[in-house]
């Protein structure tokens, strides 16, 4: 699939999955996240600080309108911008400033800009037809992705003395989709234009930016589809990389060229979507998609499907340490509170964003270390949703 958005299929499909069962106590009070603008078939996030403020993006009815809005102390507040009709919320720093893409009024194709509460920064385009910001640090420094008039995407960093591109690692598409307050950047670049006889686009990794030097993964697991999701202050990257044959995909760390393998089970799709300083990574663990039309398995995941929390390296399910009634379906991202953004049902209805907080005094987690992880039996039901990574990065939900 050509990629204006980079595939990630989510088919939600009447099966079940055989694990194992453990009794976990519940340990997480789970807080719905809603749109200050009414019910919305879309709302979706990225990030939040260590204060639980949250910046999200309702797509409105059947995704035809995007607004962007800040969630705090169980709030939805409705972020002016540039004075246009689109805009979206993709990250968010401890000042509770916010990045993402705005229309200036009379346009409709959005550009990068800076919120504060003492006015909104247009950052521009940087010479493309498009942009929009994805992360930013305490620096109010900015990574993100523009779009060129060929359709086709560079990533940038944006500081208050200047920007630069990021680069590319061979090919033509190139993602920002985190940074440190290291100034680091991290994401995922093709390596090159010839689409792959499977999947039909081209091979993309992971990378690290620092100063103008762009550091590529390299194949991983024996595969050229790997991805850079989340860095925390340490310089750790959270992400995916298919392994051989792309038969499944494995959650990593990338830290300084030294991979770890959080989900070496076989042939499964498992992401790391989030880090926090501590090190512990949110992510998802699903199917392998049958179909390589939708892409490949770092891009593409078969649900039923769970979130994960790792600690240690060993995980979590976190359907097993919330109330029975939800189902998490998505873990997003991990503040240094333990705080989790998660995408879930609540009794087999619509997906929604969650706010997940650690209960005072819950006793210490059991953690699943079998090749195949404990659970609770809760599935998925019904037609589900396809999940898109947009060029902000993430995932949007698609019916």
């Amino acid at each position: 699939m050509h990629r204006f958005y980079i595939g990630i299929v989510i088919v939600l499909i009447g099966i079940t999955l055989v694990f194992s069962a453990l009794a976990q106590d519940v340990q997480y009070k789970v807080i719905p996240v809603y749109s200050p603008l009414g019910p919305s078939d879309v709302v979706f996030g990225l990030s939040m600080n260590n204060g639980g403020a949250l910046a999200l993006t309702d797509y409105g009815q059947n995704g035809q309108q995007e607004q962007a809005f800040e969630w705090k102390s169980n709030k939805g507040l409705v972020l002016t911008l540039l004075g246009g009709q689109c805009s979206s919320a993709a990250g968010i720093n401890e000042a509770g400033h916010i990045v993402g893409g705005a229309c200036p009024p009379g346009e409709t194709l959005p550009h990068a800009y800076l919120y504060r509460k003492s006015g909104t920064l247009d950052l521009g385009t940087f010479g493309g037809i498009a942009a929009g910001g994805v992360g930013i640090n305490r620096h109010d420094e900015v990574a993100g992705s523009y779009m060129l008039s060929d359709g086709t995407y560079n990533g940038f960093f944006w500081q208050r003395k200047g920007w630069s591109d990021l680069g590319s690692l061979g090919g033509s598409f190139t993602y920002a989709y985190d940074l440190n307050d290291s100034s680091v950047v991290t994401g995922q670049s093709d390596i090159s234009n010839i689409p792959d006889p499977t999947f039909g686009i081209p091979p993309f990794h992971g990378y690290q930016w620092s100063g103008g030097v762009l550091t590529d993964f390299g194949a991983i697991f024996g595969s050229n589809f790997n991805d850079g999701s989340s860095i925390n202050d340490a310089g750790a990257i959270a992400g995916s990389a298919d392994v051989a044959g792309d038969t499944g995909a494995n959650a990593i760390v990338w830290n300084n060229g030294v991979v770890q393998n959080l989900s070496p089970y076989g042939n499964i799709t498992v992401w790391g979507s989030g880090i926090n300083s501590q090190g512990d990574v949110i992510g998802s663990w699903g199917s392998v998609d049958p179909d390589p039309s939708d892409g490949p398995p770092v891009s593409v995941m078969l649900c039923p499907c769970y979130a994960v929390l790792w600690q240690n390296g060993q995980p979590t399910f976190l359907n097993d340490v919330v109330p029975p009634s939800w189902n998490l379906m998505l873990g997003v991202a991990i503040n240094d509170r333990g705080e989790i953004l998660a995408q879930a049902q609540l009794e087999n209805g619509l997906l929604q964003m969650v706010l997940l907080k650690p209960l005072v005094g819950a006793a210490e987690r059991s953690l699943a270390t079998a090749n195949m992880p404990p659970r609770s039996g809760r599935e998925s039901k019904g037609n589900g949703p396809r999940m898109i990574r947009r060029e902000q990065g993430g995932f949007r939900e698609i019916y």
